[in-house]
């Protein structure tokens, strides 16, 4: 699918903008990435207490190790919007603008959706959601027809509008907690459930009908599968055992006198160094979501099923090459990517510039 030309074109002049509206997956990947680095420490501990000696003693002391993340890991729209800029074309990206906050529930942001709407009434709007975003965008779409006229296209990206298993499986309690330490709450999750979600897509099916009918909308969705062995779990032992290895084992073991003569930073150093030398090999077949794509019987992408991103009346197309919920969107490095951030930035530019368009996706 290449970039329409024309519609590029469009994107760039003063009376076009694009719109992203991000889910919430940020959230998910941070509080995966603090599993993962529990998980890594523990894994170490344990190695280490097995040195003779001195291994309880450094295994207590041993500070706490982080992946090495770098800027814009797990930050949604992070390199598109970039290259939007690079590009030329104007943008909003409403995790910066007011009243909008992916934690909270979808009435909460289908207004500030709308109001950014009403704000751009002299812009044709090109819109981009992702994950919960396509079901903020619908809501503050539907049953609006005054601002349907000023939406050139929407292309709403692996949104469950049917809900994700996901969502039911967490208890409401630990939700509420978690959504509202993020200074969200228990609301957004509830209304990511299948239950509620299918409820409302009943009520109002005539509204949505309506509005596929009037505002060109492509949905898209992403399907894989994970390898048991590349778990979270198998990736962390492997990485430990990588880490330490006979090699760095006979360093630590010189290193001993001088860590009890209060050199164990420099204990501690090398293994940073080791860890970071061998987390590629140890992570890059893991994705951060195939614990939850092998929990899901559908086809899913790690969060949604395919059969829950379909709106009536829209056109429906399966991401290629194969990837995660996260792919589309962000980088997750040190975890496995399923696109590069060419793909990604490709990717978005050329729906974008097809919906400007009017062109067929």
């Amino acid at each position: 699918m290449p970039v329409d030309e024309e519609g590029l074109a469009r994107l760039r002049r003063e009376d076009h903008v694009v719109l992203l509206v991000p889910g919430v997956l940020s959230q998910i990947f941070d509080a995966f990435g603090r599993y993962a680095e529990s998980v890594l420490n523990e894994k170490i501990r344990d190695a280490l207490r097995g040195l003779p000696l001195v291994g309880e003693d450094m295994a207590a002391s041993l500070p706490p190790l982080r992946l090495p993340l770098a800027e814009g890991t797990a930050v949604s729209f992070f390199s598109q919007v970039r290259h939007l800029r690079e590009q030329g074309i104007a943008y909003v990206h409403m995790a910066e603008a007011e009243g909008f906050n992916t934690q909270q529930g979808v009435d909460h942001n289908a207004g500030a959706i709308a109001a950014e709407l009403e704000r751009l009434q002299d812009k044709r709007v090109v819109i981009l959601s992702h994950s919960k975003g396509g079901l903020d965008t619908l809501e503050a779409l539907r049953g609006r027809p005054e601002l349907w006229e000023r939406v050139a296209g929407w292309a709403a990206l692996q949104a469950p509008f049917y809900g994700s298993p996901v969502a039911d499986q967490i208890p409401e309690a630990l939700a509420r907690y978690v959504l509202e330490a993020l200074g969200g709450d228990a609301q957004s999750l509830y209304d990511l459930g299948q239950e509620a979600r299918n409820v409302y897509m009943q009520e109002h099916a005539q509204d949505i009908r309506a509005l596929t009918g009037a505002v060109p909308v492509a949905c898209f969705y992403s399907v894989y599968q994970a390898q048991p062995l590349h778990t979270l779990g198998a990736a962390m032992t492997a990485l430990s055992v990588s880490v330490l290895s006979p090699s760095l084992l006979a360093r630590i073991s010189g290193l001993v006198t001088a860590a009890a003569a209060g050199r164990a930073d420099r204990l501690f150093e090398l293994l940073n160094e080791e860890i970071n030398r061998v987390l590629g090999d140890s992570l890059r077949d893991v994705g951060v979501l195939d614990m939850l794509n092998l929990a899901i019987s559908e086809p899913n992408d790690g969060l949604v099923p395919r059969q829950s991103t379909e709106l009536p009346f829209a056109r429906v197309t399966e991401l290629s090459p194969a990837a995660d919920h996260a792919a589309p969107v962000m980088d997750v490095s040190p975890f496995h990517n399923f696109w590069d951030t060419a793909r990604r930035d490709e990717w978005t530019l050329e729906v974008l510039s097809r919906l400007a368009a009017g062109a067929a996706l």
